[in-house]
């Protein structure tokens, strides 16, 4: 039976945050300028992948409708804070404080803002939002097209117990062999081995 291939870096964060060295991480390894992060809550990654690889990124997205959602229960959004708008509006805020002048901030769902985008124009798009099955194979069928042949598409909480549909969207979707896996949960793969 295949697996996807694992790879160990040297972490700054604990594991449950090890995704915030992974993304600068394949910043780097990949020369990613123009990213896409989808999902983005309150913005520690972007935080932290403008103070890794400023200089290396040319334009970044900042994704996410910042709206309520039916979270599985037992999770950090199903929390009853997030079943109202005010709590949503003030986390896009937020955001919009911190990286108005870094990023462009786009409010919608992913697979809508996705229609924005030309085809074969990023280098990484990010995947970090609705965590269901059908959510994640929506955004990777949306996403994958606007990445150019030499980009990376990657998302967040590949073998998170609480979310199951993430890696069988993951795997219903690319072969495991091309399936690469990060500290933090995050999966990617490498765009020109899709369709291999």
């Amino acid at each position: 039976m295949v697996s996807p291939i694992t790879i160990d870096l040297e972490l700054r964060h604990d594991s449950a945050d090890a995704h915030l060295d992974s993304i600068p991480w394949l910043i780097k390894q990949f020369n990613c300028k123009v990213i896409a992060e989808i999902g983005v809550e309150r913005g520690a990654l972007a935080k932290q992948v403008f103070e890794d690889c400023d200089g290396i990124i040319r334009e970044y997205y900042l994704i996410d409708p910042w709206r309520p959602y039916d979270a599985p229960l037992g999770t950090y959004f199903s929390q009853d804070k997030f079943k109202d708008y005010a709590c949503w509006d003030d986390l896009a805020l937020h955001v919009y404080g911190q990286f108005m002048d870094k990023a462009r901030i786009i409010r919608l769902p992913s697979v809508f803002a996705a229609k924005l985008f030309a085809d074969s124009g990023l280098d990484l798009v990010f995947i970090d939002a609705n965590h269901t099955r059908e959510s994640v194979a929506e955004d990777i069928e949306a996403w994958l097209p606007k990445l150019k042949q030499a980009g990376i598409l990657a998302g967040h909480d590949y073998d998170n117990k609480l979310f199951p549909g993430v890696r069988a969207a993951v795997e219903d979707c690319f072969p495991k062999e091309i399936v690469r896996v990060l500290p933090g949960m995050v999966w990617y793969v490498e765009i020109a081995e899709v369709g291999k």
